[in-house]
């Protein structure tokens, strides 16, 4: 057996041996799902140089596979977040803290505003975007969130951080977080998620052929993910879901299995003498 087949191995048993959900996970998945979160930021990603999150994130590359250096990074990530956050609603909830009640605000508060604005979310190379809900962490930092998750061993901060996410360029993230949902069993959350999906991407294609029941669908969802491989994760994803797929075909096609028993004889009472025959009916 070549190095990498062993590398694959040893990688699936430690997630086997980390919590049943990462064991279905991987399952599904032929092997490592964390490595099927896209949108991650590269070496040269300028979200590595962002204020306050650039140090933190550098440190990925330095952290391997080690899930308690990676659990530390997560909560370093976290904490930058929520400061960042936290300021936002100091800046924005003005009128509505307390302490201020219906105040409105003056030049100062509108040029902190601006300032905010200015340096996270209209930069060149912003840290948080504005979704649906108010303001939310761009999407590479929210998959380095969801990765050091997942690695870490908290496959539940990865599947809320997942759903969390309401821009359309994040459907891969909402994917993902449809992946864990069905690794846990729980397939309705996962189908409200599905609506949801769109673009062009492997984990969504992927997804929705999982969640299809129609054979004809699933076939054509997974034929779009097979045309966007482009990781080795990816490829064992689609060749464990075509396995999947076959096996179900060949299920179906041998149909319900047929009762070959005997007919029963006639019905006897206790004593052993053959029971009343039942007059017809005219």
């Amino acid at each position: 057996m070549s190095r990498l087949p062993k590398v694959l191995l040893a990688a699936v048993f430690a997630l086997a041996a980390a919590s049943p959900t990462a064991t279905r996970a991987a399952s599904l998945t032929g092997g490592d799902p964390c490595a099927l979160i896209e949108l991650m930021p590269g070496p040269h990603d300028p979200l590595l140089k962002t204020s306050p999150f650039g140090r933190t994130l550098r440190r990925l590359g330095r952290a391997g596979s080690n899930p308690a250096r990676l659990r530390a990074i997560h909560r370093r990530l976290l904490t930058e977040l929520g400061g960042l956050l936290g300021r936002a609603t100091r800046i924005f909830a003005y009128d509505q803290h307390p302490k201020h009640g219906d105040t409105p605000w003056n030049d100062r508060d509108r040029k902190r505003a601006r300032t905010f604005l200015r340096r996270y979310v209209l930069a060149r190379h912003p840290a948080l975007v504005i979704g649906h809900f108010g303001f939310e962490p761009v999407p590479g930092l929210r998959a380095a969130l969801m990765w050091t998750a997942c690695r870490g061993g908290n496959s539940e901060a990865a599947i809320r951080y997942g759903r969390r996410a309401t821009t359309a360029a994040e459907a891969p993230s909402r994917a993902f977080a449809a992946l864990l949902l069905l690794a846990r069993g729980r397939r309705a959350e996962a189908l409200e998620l599905a609506p949801s999906l769109g673009g062009d991407s492997f984990i969504v294609a992927w997804v929705h052929a999982e969640l299809a029941r129609d054979p004809s669908v699933m076939a054509h969802f997974h034929a779009i993910a097979l045309r966007r491989v482009s990781t080795p994760a990816e490829h064992r994803a689609a060749l464990v879901q075509a396995e999947r797929m076959a096996s179900r075909a060949k299920g179906a096609a041998k149909g319900p299995r047929q009762n070959k028993s005997v007919a029963p004889s006639t019905p006897r009472h206790p004593a052993g003498r053959a029971g009343p025959r039942a007059r017809s009916v005219p």
